[in-house]
Formats: C-alpha cells, structure tokens, sequence
C-alpha cells in the first residue's frame, strides 16, 4: 500500500495596507487541499494582530465564505512603529497558525519615483568602476529635472559603512542621471577589496526636484562584491546513485543577484560532459556513475578568464540493494512548461531474467496530495528500456513527482524517484480593462472595470495608489510569490532518488506499507525531518570563560581575551594575528579564540534568522507589506463570476462601478485575486 501525504495551505495573506481613517486593511485568499472536507476549507477562522512588542489584538471570527476575506482594523491614535503580523487559525485545526509580516511607518506619498539600475548586477574584485543609471519619473508620466545627491558603500554583518569620496552631486536633466563607483573610493577605505567578496554594495540616491519642493529617496543594495560573475549549485540534483547505470546531473548557474544565468556552458566531470544553460539557469548533464561517484561542475564561459570561472563540487552516495537490481528515471529537459510533453525513460538494471511488472507513478503532490496519472507496465524478460510520455497539465503546477518500483523475487521493492520543476503559470485566467477607456480620470467620477476570468470564479479587487509602490516596490503580490509559497508546503524532501528502496518513498514524501516487503521509516510530521537544534546556544560569557580558562600563562589569557574582542575593522584573524609581537605562544591563542568567537557569532546569527520563522514554515512569507495613515488603497470588493456560459471554454465578465479617491497622487492599479477550483492566483 503507498498512501500519499498531504498538506494544505490554506491561508495566504496577501495584502495589508491603510486608509484615511488609520484603518490597516486585509484580504486573504485561501489554498486547500481537495481532499480536506469543504466545512474545513471553508470554515471559520480567528485572527488577531502582533505588534512589533508582542502584545496579541485579537480580532473576531471570520468566515470564508468564497475563499477570501476582506476587513479592516482600527489603528490608534498613537501606534508602535515596526514590523507587524497578522495570524490566523483555523477552528478545524488550531494547533497550525499562518501568519504575514507587514510594516507601520508613518510618512508622505511621493509624487515621482527614482530607479536605480546598475549597468553591471556585480562588482569584480578587479573591477575599476561601477556605474549607476538614474531615472526619475513622475507619477503621472513626465520626467523630472533635478540633482540627485549619491554615496556608495557596503553592507557588512547587517550595517552599512559608507565609501566617503564617493558622495557626488550630479544633474537630472529629463528625468535621466549617471553616478558612478571608483575603485579608489573604496580602496581608500578597504585597501584590500577581496576581503569584502560576499558583501553587497549599496547606493542611496536622494533625487530634488529642479524647485527643491520636494525630494525622493531610493536606494539599491543588491550588487554583490564576487570573484566570479556565476554561483553554482547541485540542489536540484539527487543525492544517490545507482552503481553502473547513468547518473542525471542538474546544475543551477546564478548570477550575483540570484537570477538565473541563461545560455551559459558548463563542463561536468567525470566524462567533461557540456550543456548550456536554459531560461531558468539549469542544465542537466547525464554522466556514468562506478562505484563511486565524485561530481565537479565548472562554468565555460569565453568571456571571462579561467580564475574568474565558478565551480561547484558534492559526492553522491550509492544506492544500496540486496539484488543488485536497480531502476533509473530518466527526464529530457531542464525548463518545462504547461502543456508541454515530457519524454520519460525507464531504465531497468536486474540481476535475473525473469518478468517484473513496473507499476510508474506521476504525482504532483502541491496540487493537494493528489495521485496525477499512473500506470502499469508488463516488461519482457530482455526489456531494459520502458519509454514514457507525459503531458504536463496544470494538475502538475508547479511541480510534480514521478516514482517507479517493482518487486524481485526475493520481495526487495526496487525504486527511483525523480523531482521535476515547471514553469510557473496561472491556473486561471484573469483581463481586468475599463468599460469606458479614456486618457485620464478625475478624482470623485466613476470608474467602470470589466472582470474576465473562468466561469463561478471569486475575483477578489484591491485599488492601490502607485504612490505606495514607489516607497515599497519590492513587496508587490506576484504569481512567483504564490507558487513559492506553495513550493514550501511540498511534503517531498529532495530533488528524487533515496538511500535504498523505501528511502526514494520517505524522501518523496510517501508511505509504503507491505506485507512481504518493509516499510517506510515513521515520519511524525508532515514537513521535512530538520537538523537538530542544540538545546541552549552557549552565551558570549560561557565562551569567553571556557577559552580563558584552557590557558595558565596569563599572557596568553589576555591575548586569548584581545582575540575574542570584535574589531570595526574588517580584517580577518590571520591578518591581526600578523600584528601581534608578543611571541608565537600569544598569536596562537589570539588566532585560536578569535575564530572559535567568530564561529560562535555566525552561528547565534543563523540561528536568530531560524527563531525569526513561523511555527509553519514561514520562509519568503516575511515580506512587509506597507500600511500608512493615507489614502493607498480600497478594497474594491468580491465579485462571483457567473457559472458556465452555453459556449465551451467561454470566459465570463462581471462589471463593477468605483469612486476614485480624492488624494490619489497620480495614478493607481488594481490588484485582483481570482479564487478557482481551490487555487489562488495572482494577476
């Protein structure tokens, strides 16, 4: 028996913004499992806020009637600053909280907006300067004429050193400006450059209007210091390996910025096996796998040299059989896309002769648990191959699982896994465009809006001002934004593959039960099995203590204690142990209680980002949202789209009528939600 587990999301907190009256303003959109029943999916939730002190506002009881919940909750007049939350619990099952981070600040709406775009997303150890396009634009369209005021620097442990000489004063002429690093500015601070490879550059720009009425501050700190322009990584690629048979090798090309790295060529070893990158920055290499299997990956690029090019290496572990029987699944492309057809191959390795039957499992076990396709398979006795072809559905957004087993004679179940990756896409479909079209609209008039999506749809319809985005365009709700949320809730735990037979179902989140055969280890949560946290993280003092006490010259205690001390400086400990003339004896213990602080810091560091997660995963769900005491943004409403027209495949429309606020400040657009058959799109 292979039972499938399944886990639900179903709460999604998508928006949290202001209005006039210090109201702070929520919609929720819901994703459930099909196999929950509909009272659980659709139940009574309770809710309540978090300020950035930790005291609890709890809120009354909603229903989710059509999936989506829209209210409002009245700020005071004095309020905490800070970052927020919003939690919810369902009644159904109040042991699970989902919760969302949003901000509470207090300021004015732009009217015009400042970009930063850095001609190059990096900066080379080597390179001689940076340069930094500005373009300031009102709200409404026109360019802005100006001066813009910029400094460069770094962002280190979390704080920001500024390179001084790198203040400019330059001209906005057409909304258009240039600001630009020098190597100098930086190595007038940080005369050793290599030493801040990892740490980001930052640029803050602040942009006044040619009148000085007014001024526009934005800033940029995502161009990382690198020694190469390329990150490689193998966690898309399994773990194990099946002795003797070919090994499928999924490498991801980065760029600094964390984006994918297209059309760039990458060798693999053994075999120098080449491929070149695809859109989504993978390129999957097939290599033969002995006994023992040691990977290394290096990129190819012509344009750079050698010492510039970025490596990657790991060791893949050996599948452990009793027969010696082995199956390997096999995919032929790195990017999928909705609709389009996967060539699968089943490749069979078996001790005997004699017929197995192949049972292959398609899966997608984000879309509820749900079992996609499966199949059946009688193989001949000298049958190596089973060649499959798959149609990728949206059932399978935005990925999906296949499995294949059989039994040997001897009731060892033989299997293999593979994790397949799809390109995101909604669901549903959703146009909003306005019944009357015209170039501009008045504050007070009416505004018609024409909604078409899928037949019976909830469409959920947020007006935002674009003021807001100009302060916090990095938080808009996108589809990638929904799909990762649910990628999170993904009950397998690698990229395909396992240990031995029962290994591949436990890590694709599977529970094998047999009466001839073994089972599948017992798995008490639905989330995957995390490293184990020590059960007190040892304080500043227990470690300056236990160090100083291993010493009895007190010499070296106080050049042990002057090791531990941090420094503003960012040199490292072999580099202010060269400046220590106190003999070899007192260097070391500098040195050896330098490094032991510096690992007990990046560990209390890793571990305060860990505590800052919420009790379900909350990673990439801790994005604020902005709520400000100003006119941002209105719900518009829920609108139900009318059920199946006579034509098939026929969309529907609704229309909706709004009052456009009277304090928008040049502009605004609508966020909708569209609620179908249990998924939550964005568009």
């Amino acid at each position: 028996m292979v039972d499938y587990l399944h886990q639900s999301k179903p709460f999604l907190p998508v928006l949290a913004l202001g209005d006039p009256q210090q109201c702070a303003s929520q919609a929720f959109g819901i994703l459930a499992s099909q196999t929950l029943p509909q009272s659980t999916l659709l139940g009574a939730a309770d809710m309540c806020f978090k300020t950035p002190e930790g005291i609890i506002l709890p809120l009354d009881s909603v229903s989710l009637k059509s999936g989506i919940h829209s209210g409002h909750f009245q700020l005071a007049e004095i309020v905490s600053t800070g970052l927020w939350k919003v939690v919810a619990k369902f009644h159904s099952n109040p042991q699970q909280s989902y919760s969302a981070v949003f901000e509470v600040k207090e300021y004015v709406l732009p009217t015009f907006e400042v970009k930063l775009m850095p001609v190059s997303a990096f900066f080379h150890v080597d390179s001689r300067d940076l340069t930094v396009n500005i373009r300031a634009t009102y709200l409404f369209g026109m360019n802005v004429d100006g001066t813009a005021y910029a400094v460069f620097g770094v962002v280190q442990e979390g704080g920001k050193k500024s390179f001084t000489s790198s203040l400019q004063r330059v001209q906005i002429e057409e909304g258009v400006g240039v600001v630009q690093l020098k190597r100098e500015h930086i190595t007038q601070t940080f005369p050793n450059i290599s030493e801040l490879v990892g740490n980001s550059i930052y640029v803050a720009v602040g942009v006044l209007t040619e009148s000085g009425g007014e001024m526009v501050e934005a800033e940029l700190r995502s161009i990382q210091i690198v020694q190469s322009p390329y990150t490689i990584t193998f966690k898309k690629t399994p773990k194990y390996f099946k002795p003797g048979m070919s090994f499928d090798v999924a490498v991801e090309v980065l760029n600094p910025d964390g984006t994918p790295a297209i059309g760039v060529a990458v060798v693999v070893a053994p075999g120098r096996v080449q491929a070149v990158t695809a859109a989504n920055g993978m390129a999957k290499l097939t290599v033969n796998a002995a006994a023992s299997l040691a990977i290394t990956a290096r990129t190819n690029d012509p344009h750079i040299s050698h010492e510039k090019q970025a490596s990657a290496t790991m060791v893949a572990l050996p599948y452990t059989t009793q027969s010696k029987s082995y199956i390997h699944i096999g995919v032929d492309t790195a990017e999928l896309k909705l609709g389009d057809n996967l060539k699968i191959s089943l490749i069979l390795k078996r001790q005997d002769n004699h017929d197995i039957d192949i049972t292959y499992l398609v899966r997608d076990i984000l879309s509820r648990g749900q079992l996609v396709k499966n199949g059946r398979y009688k193989t001949t006795r000298d049958q190596i191959l089973i060649p499959l072809t798959v149609t990728v559905t949206k059932e399978m957004l935005p990925s999906f699982r296949i499995i294949a087993y059989y039994h040997t004679d001897g009731n060892e179940v033989v299997s293999d896994s593979v994790w397949v990756d799809v390109k995101d896409s909604c669901m549903g479909s959703l146009r909003l465009e306005s019944s009357k079209p015209a170039p501009s609209y008045e504050p007070r008039r009416m505004f018609g809006l024409e909604i078409t999506g899928d037949p019976g749809a909830a469409v959920g319809l947020v007006a935002v001002d674009k003021g807001v985005h100009v302060l916090n365009n990095k938080h808009r709700l996108t589809q990638k934004k929904v799909w990762d949320a649910v990628e999170e809730y993904d009950t397998g735990c690698t990229p395909g593959g396992g240990k031995d037979g029962m290994g591949v179902f436990y890590d694709a989140g599977l529970l094998f039960e047999s009466n001839t055969a073994s089972g599948t280890p017992y798995r008490p949560d639905l989330n995957c099995p995390a490293h184990s946290r020590r059960k007190r993280a040892a304080t500043n003092m227990d470690v300056t203590t236990s160090l100083v006490s291993q010493y009895q010259d007190q010499l070296q205690r106080d050049c042990c204690l002057d090791g531990m001390r941090s420094t503003p400086l960012s040199y490292t400990c072999d580099r202010r142990s060269e400046y220590i003339s106190d003999g070899a004896a007192c260097a070391a213990a500098f040195l050896r209680c330098c490094k032991e602080m510096e690992t007990q810091r990046a560990e209390r560091k890793e571990d305060s980002l860990l505590l800052a997660r919420s009790k379900t995963r909350d990673k990439g769900r801790g994005t604020p949202w902005l709520v400000k005491r100003m006119t941002v943004t209105w719900t518009a409403g829920t609108f139900i789209l009318a059920p199946h027209s006579l034509k098939v495949g026929c969309g529907q429309t609704s229309n909706c009528l709004l009052v456009l606020r009277k304090t928008l400040t040049g502009g605004f657009f609508f966020i909708p939600l569209i609620l179908k058959e249990s998924v939550l799109a964005s568009h």
